[in-house]
This record gives structure tokens, sequence and C-alpha cells, in this order.
């Protein structure tokens, strides 16, 4: 059997680019891999914020936890084989 050399991919479906935040919101991520899903990790500003392994992949975060003003977040999915790979960078605007 060949070994899976193939990486995963995965984006972030919510929220948008620029997104301007108050509250608690969802960040969503979609994630295929030609084998399988391990689990995908979300980062914001650029520090890891939670983990799930389990397909849909959601987050929710409390925005009064944060400064009012820009951010980041991005996924890092990684396959069964341990490829990985990252979404796209969100910038959100946290305005509580």
């Amino acid at each position: 059997e060949l070994p899976d050399v193939e990486s995963p991919i995965g984006f972030i479906t919510s929220p948008a680019d620029w997104s301007s935040i108050t509250g608690i919101f969802d960040v969503r991520v979609s994630a295929v891999d030609n084998v399988g899903i391990d689990k995908v990790e979300l980062f914001l500003d650029g520090l890891l914020f939670g983990e799930q392994t389990d397909n849909p992949y959601n987050f929710i975060i409390d925005s009064n936890l944060y400064t009012n003003e820009n951010h980041t977040i991005y996924a890092k999915i990684t396959d069964t084989s341990q490829n990985f790979s990252f979404s796209q960078l969100v910038n959100i605007r946290i305005d509580n």
C-alpha cells in the first residue's frame, strides 16, 4: 500500500474576511482529505485557540474576551497520516 502523501484542504467559511464581530460568534472550517481528517486546529492572533476532531469543525469564540481591534484567525488541518495544510488567513474586527 502506498503511503498517503496528499495534504488535506481546508478553508474558513465563516466569518468572512474583515467582518465586524460583536459578542459570541462561530468560526466554521471546511476540511477535506483523500483519506481522512485527524484534527482541525484554530489559531487566533497566532495562538492556538482550540481543536476539533469531528466534523463539523466549528469553534465558538466570545469576542468580549478580546480587545476591540483587528485580529486574525486561521486553521491548521491535519489528516490521518499527519500531512497538514493551513487555511486562508481571515481578518476580523472586534467591535463590542
